[in-house]
């Protein structure tokens, strides 16, 4: 059933009220309005117990008020990530505009720092593995006996036809993504929790970014390898879909630079 909570008119926390004269079980004196179904109660800051219900006169200017649709667990857990996330990566800018003004280091260079600390920040389990997917991957690497058909494999998956087997992956384990090993020229498949597979298991790459294949779609046909069908993709090319992609980092963190015209560095 959908509930919501009232609350205070500038901000999406919780209208939260002390009644003097009476206590939840639970011992709590602190309450808050939530609607749930359409009918307005009280309920226990603490335990979440509906502790009664509100004259018509005050149900009438509570239905006046600032309400906001109740977030599920998980959706709260996402809400505290995210606002992590953005406070560090302030903290984060913060010391890396200091380092621009001091000229240790370009606008440029902060700004890849920056993207590349929100990336990390968003897999903090990147460096997990998942012995299912690695005992999968062991076996297609390793299916023929000899060691040079075995290299045959490898190199096929990994030299030509890396999106493919990326694909495989993708369709074996229902989750992750597709990606482009920025800015070079490879593709594996990353774990929902940020960790990067391809034909030798582990993506031992040394790119800075893994970033969907969303973002070179064009370029995408260059890795298809579709006999008349490709794309050559230029340095601007692959510039501007990792700018796009770094943009949309910052945008999840809630933080960007505003450089001034006299930092010219």
């Amino acid at each position: 059933m959908a509930a919501k909570i009232l609350c205070y008119p500038d901000s999406n926390d919780t209208w939260t009220f002390m009644n003097k004269g009476k206590r939840c079980e639970c011992g709590s004196n602190y309450f808050h309005y939530k609607s749930v179904g359409g009918v307005i109660g009280a309920y226990c800051n603490a335990c979440e117990s509906l502790i009664g219900f509100p004259l018509e006169e005050k149900e009438e200017e509570l239905r006046k008020g600032h309400w906001k649709e109740e977030l599920s667990s998980e959706e709260m857990e996402k809400e505290i990530f995210l606002t992590k996330l953005h406070t560090f990566a302030v903290i984060e800018k913060s010391r890396l505009e200091k380092d621009v003004r001091k000229r240790h280091i370009s606008k440029a260079q902060a700004e890849d720092f920056l993207a590349e600390y929100i990336w990390r920040s968003l897999y903090p389990e990147r460096d997990k593995t998942d012995e299912k997917v690695l005992d999968f991957i062991e076996k297609i690497s390793s299916y023929h006996q000899e060691p040079q058909k075995q290299d045959a494999v490898c190199e096929l998956f990994s030299s030509g036809y890396c999106y493919y087997f990326a694909v495989i992956l993708k369709e074996a384990f229902g989750r992750g993504k597709v990606c482009w090993c920025a800015p070079y020229g490879h593709i594996c498949w990353v774990d929902d929790n940020g960790h990067p597979y391809d034909i030798y298991g582990t993506c031992d790459s040394e790119c800075t970014y893994y970033i969907p294949i969303s973002y070179i779609k064009e370029g995408l046909a260059d890795f298809k390898h579709i006999p008349g069908e490709s794309f050559d993709a230029s340095e601007e090319y692959i510039q501007n879909a990792i700018n796009r992609y770094r943009r949309d980092l910052f945008t999840k963190a809630n933080v960007d630079f505003y450089w001034n015209k006299e930092e010219t560095v």
